[in-house]
Order: structure tokens, then sequence, then C-alpha cells
């Protein structure tokens, strides 16, 4: 009751003043991220979630995977520093191992059904909308890594700004600039052991 009494205090003076918050349950976190789009997790670490991309069937198993792996980090409850670096390697990571081709080619396509097989469908690096049956095996090489990486970031985008994180592009370049003084560093631990 406490939390309904302070979101309904928070939207006095906005357009949803009137409109004030209905919750059915009982949770240690709520996270809004649109409307009829939420992440609630009850006290014994129980997550459930609304119309977000981690139970979209028509998103991107690797997008679908990045958002879980965000939302979970948003809410765990750990200071909201730590979080933001823990974010920030993840997505590095990830989309660096994107970049590297080190992903397997059936998490950056979406299955579908057609004539009652399995296909995957991509867009091929010339543009074009493809679709591959499951039985001719997956090729990553032509996967465009641009289309998937939109929708990596599109995925997480509102869960990191209804988490105050900023934006995907700004932690990627925080992520590539700790690895770049990272690289600096040991460059140079490597340049100082061959002096006497």
């Amino acid at each position: 009751m406490g939390l309904k009494k302070n979101i309904d205090k928070s939207l006095v003076g906005t357009p949803f003043e009137h409109i004030g918050a209905d919750i059915k349950g009982n949770y240690k976190t709520i996270l809004i991220t649109a409307r009829k789009k939420y992440a609630v997790v009850d006290w014994d670490n129980h997550m459930e979630t609304k119309g977000m991309t981690p139970v979209k069937k028509d998103t991107l198993p690797i997008a679908r995977y990045a958002a879980s792996k965000v939302l979970n980090m948003v809410t765990s409850g750990i200071e909201h520093e730590e979080m933001k670096r823990n974010i920030t390697q993840f997505l590095g990571k990830l989309l660096k191992a994107l970049e590297d081709n080190k992903l397997p080619a059936d998490m950056q396509v979406t299955e579908t059904k057609i004539k009652c097989q399995p296909h995957y469908k991509y867009k091929a690096t010339n543009g074009e909308r493809v679709s591959i049956l499951v039985d001719t095996g997956l090729d990553a090489i032509d996967v465009h890594k641009g289309w998937v990486m939109e929708r990596i970031t599109g995925a997480v985008k509102t869960i990191l700004e209804a988490a105050d994180m900023g934006s995907v592009r700004g932690l990627i370049f925080s992520y590539n600039m700790a690895m770049r003084q990272k690289r600096i560093k040991n460059q140079s631990k490597d340049s100082n052991k061959g002096v006497c």
C-alpha cells in the first residue's frame, strides 16, 4: 500500500495525476519501461515480466538474452554504480563477441514456420530479408552485424532508460575506452620489462 501511495504522490502535477497506480501484489522491485511493459521481482526473487523483450517470441534470441541479463542486473538490488559497471562490461563483451563472429548464427536470427517447417529469418548483407531451412545449416558470415546490433540495443534501451543508466551507445563507449586504457597499460608494462 505504501508503494501505491508513493507512486500516486509522484504523479501529482503530471498528466497522469488522476490515473493513479494499480498494483496487484507485494514486490521488492518494480521496473516500468512503458505503458503495460514492466518487470516485477517479488520477495523470493522471482521475476515476472509483461510486454518486454525477454518474453516476446518475435525477438532475436540474442536480443532476448541481452534484455534478460540486463533486466536481472537492474532488478538485483546492487548499488547503481556497480550495476552500471556490470551492465557496461556485459554489453561490451557481448557486442565484441558479435563483432568477432563468436556468436552462433541461430542466436542472431528469428525462427519462423513456413509450411510447418522451421526456418530462420535474417537480413543478408545486401539488405534483403532471407529465410533458410534449418537442415541446410546456418552460416554466420552473412548475418548483417549492424542489424543484429540494432536489435540488441533496441531490446535493452528502455530498460536502461528506466533504470537511469544512460544510453547503450554511452555504455559501449565507456567499455571501449576502458579496454583501450587497459591495452595501453599492458603495453607500457611490456615495454618496461625489457628495460634493465
